[in-house]
């Protein structure tokens, strides 16, 4: 892709131009949060006055936005705490609340290129910034040193605290492009949300068009950083799908790596070393003890469930285990989850579960969910020509269409939302002669 570099506002922002055509724009999947109370929303509660920002598709200057907003209540007396979406790299429990006010802190907590271009021109013009993976402590600690709390969020973003004006910025064609590429499909999740619902999961309709079978019962487990599935029984209809996350995925076995492989790994490919290790059975039961695991759905789960915190205690708990035995361990607690969703979805053992996402290279953790689902076939995706890398992104693309032709895209019984709605807003091509 060539890169140029055009003037936005107060930065310059490097703008990358595909040279095809597409109707999928941008599709983010937000990070969701649940308030300490126990809302099932994914945005806290919070004592201030908050406004909150998004953007549909980058560039569109919501940044710059955000800032000009902060700028307006200060002059009028107002003290301005801003939040920022999170960007996480390396060892997230020593990020779990970090505060900039000064340019000093931006080398304190080691930030990349990418945090700095939000990061530094909140604190030049003398705005406190949060950022972090904790946003339960951030939102404690931002909301006791402001008057106003500003979310400053990011593509498709679903403010992590309940906004008092939500602002959302709609430019999703770049520059120049308008009559040269296709509509643009963006902001998925507001409707589901507006009509109740969580705003996710979302793939359970491309998993319905794509994978109800006849005859087969059928499981479709997505091993992202979080673990998802969607139930489909023989003939299913819409209103009959279950679907909700299930537990974590790869994301403490990533946080593991992160936090303690020597090589400075991000993961275990194919779980090698996962495979070399044995598995702490005390720790495990206690960690599929957790509520959230046992809870009905409708559910979503984010970061807040298994993030630093939950790393944090694994470590704390598993200390005088090697790497692979704290991996191996940590498989046998992805895998336990997974088998108390299926027992969730739906009465008797399905067919087949049809496993997609980073999880399914991880030959250990289809081992481990196989002897925990005993009768049950586990195979990928890719078994029914779907490639595991690629199942979420032809789920959006399929959104897309579903939208552009009028149809509904959500499915109430997994989002919780009052009805089915179409998603999204189509941005055409501007009217030309």
């Amino acid at each position: 892709r060539p890169v140029h570099t055009s003037r936005y506002g107060d930065v310059s922002t490097p703008m990358a131009s595909d040279s095809r055509a597409s109707i999928v724009v941008w599709l983010a999947t937000p990070i969701r949060f649940k308030s300490r109370e126990g809302s099932n929303s994914g945005e806290a509660a919070c004592g201030k006055r908050r406004i909150s920002s998004s953007l549909v598709i980058f560039p569109s200057m919501k940044s710059q936005t955000t800032r000009a907003i902060a700028g307006v209540l200060k002059e009028a007396g107002k003290r301005v705490v801003a939040v920022r979406h999170p960007m996480p790299y390396g060892d997230l429990a020593a990020q779990r609340v970090q505060r900039y006010a000064t340019i000093e802190d931006l080398e304190r907590y080691e930030t990349t290129i990418e945090e700095r271009e939000e990061y530094e021109p909140h604190i030049t013009s003398g705005t406190v910034i949060y950022a972090g993976v904790d946003y339960g402590d951030i939102l404690a600690q931002a909301q006791a040193e402001c008057d106003v709390l500003l979310w400053d969020g990011g593509n498709n973003d679903i403010p992590f605290y309940r906004p008092t004006v939500h602002l959302t910025v709609v430019d999703p064609l770049r520059p120049g492009h308008e009559v040269t590429y296709y509509p643009g499909e963006t902001n998925f999740r507001m409707a589901d949300v507006l009509e109740g619902g969580e705003g996710a999961p979302l793939v359970p309709r491309f998993d319905f068009h794509q994978f109800v079978s006849d005859v087969s019962d059928r499981v479709l487990l997505n091993l992202g950083g979080i673990a998802n599935l969607t139930r489909l029984k023989p003939n299913a209809q819409v209103e009959e799908i279950v679907a909700f996350d299930c537990g974590s995925g790869n994301m403490l076995l990533d946080a593991i790596m992160a936090s303690l492989d020597p090589q400075g790994s991000r993961y275990d490919d194919q779980g090698q070393e996962a495979a070399r290790g044995r598995a702490d059975e005390e720790v495990v039961k206690e960690f599929l003890a957790d509520p959230f695991i046992a809870r009905r759905p409708p559910k979503s789960a984010g970061r807040e469930e298994f993030g630093a915190a939950y790393l944090e205690r694994f470590l704390s708990r598993t200390g005088g285990l090697s790497l692979a035995d704290r991996l191996r361990t940590a498989v046998e607690i992805t895998a336990g989850a997974v088998a108390r969703g299926v027992a969730l979805s739906g009465n008797g053992k399905p067919d087949e579960v049809l496993v997609s996402g980073g999880g399914a290279r991880n030959r250990t953790l289809l081992r481990a969910i196989g002897a925990a689902l005993p009768g049950s076939k586990v195979r990928t995706t890719e078994a029914l020509g779907v490639p595991v890398s690629a199942k979420e992104a032809m789920a959006f693309a399929f959104l897309a269409f579903e939208s552009v032709s009028g149809r509904p895209g959500n499915v109430p019984s997994a989002t919780g939302a009052r009805k089915e709605v179409v998603l999204g807003s189509i941005t055409p091509a501007p009217y030309t002669k």
